[in-house]
């Protein structure tokens, strides 16, 4: 929980112990539990739709003769496929983008960039491995 010290009034009741009060940490712990919980879903909704579409396309191959149980699966198109996978997880989680905050330095603000930067990075080299190989 960030506190505001800078003010000489908060930083006396800091000190004394009486500030931030209860209810104030108890409402900061709801705010964490509630951005935490959004970012949570967020992640994993972004997955399922990833799934989902991943699902209809190998569907297709297997439809349409190109994928089947004796079609070996070579290393390039299998980390071109999940590299496109990563990247289309990546680019959905990162539609709408984060809950925001005044400051824009709450965690979960920090950690949704990260998580899509990750995601898409990994996805970008494994596609580029699947080309080169």
């Amino acid at each position: 929980m960030a506190v505001d010290l800078e003010a000489k009034d908060l930083r006396e009741a800091f000190e004394k112990g009486t500030f931030p009060n209860e209810k104030q940490r108890k409402s900061a712990d709801d705010n964490i539990r509630k951005f935490t919980k959004h970012l949570r879903r967020k992640l994993f909704r972004s997955f399922l739709w990833s799934l989902f579409a991943s699902s209809i396309v190998v569907g297709g191959g297997f439809y349409a003769g190109v994928l089947g149980t004796a079609t070996g699966l070579s290393i390039a198109k299998t980390a071109t496929f999940a590299g496109t996978f990563l990247v289309a997880w990546a680019t959905l989680f990162a539609i709408g983008g984060p809950i925001t905050t005044f400051s824009g330095e709450a965690l979960h603000e920090v950690i949704h960039p990260l998580l899509f930067l990750f995601l898409f990075v990994s996805g970008v080299l494994l596609i580029l491995a699947g080309v080169i190989l």
